[in-house]
């Protein structure tokens, strides 16, 4: 059972097909959803109209999403929300010694900096 939930809990960090699988559902929703903004549309827009317009779909990250923003970090000085950060690394399987400064448990941000890659 601790296996499967560790390859769950993994898989949101890395999966390349889920990141396919997503796409293609995002693409088929917007297809879906213009089609359907097309049909029957006024040719002048009153504000009667503005106000029947549906809300935007909601869209969850895929996977893949996250990885981009997060390998940016390197590049910045200074970090808002370092707890934020540094249990990242923990979730990434880091321990202590190898982000935080030595005898504390304040994030070390030139540390974790270095550490962060593919």
């Amino acid at each position: 059972m601790k296996r499967a939930r560790l390859g769950q809990v993994s898989k949101t960090f890395y999966d390349p097909e889920g990141i396919i699988v997503h796409q293609r559902q995002l693409d088929r929703d917007k297809l879906r959803s213009s089609a359907e903004a097309r049909i029957g549309t006024p040719k002048n827009e009153d504000a009667e109209s503005n106000k029947d317009k549906p809300a935007e779909k909601y869209y969850p990250l895929a996977p893949e999403q996250w990885k981009k923003p997060f390998l940016d970090l390197r590049q910045l000085s200074l970090v808002k929300n370092s707890r934020v950060l540094q249990t990242l690394f923990y979730l990434l399987g880091y321990n202590r010694d190898q982000i935080c400064e030595r005898g504390t448990n304040a994030l070390d941000f030139k540390l974790a900096k270095e550490l962060i890659n593919e």
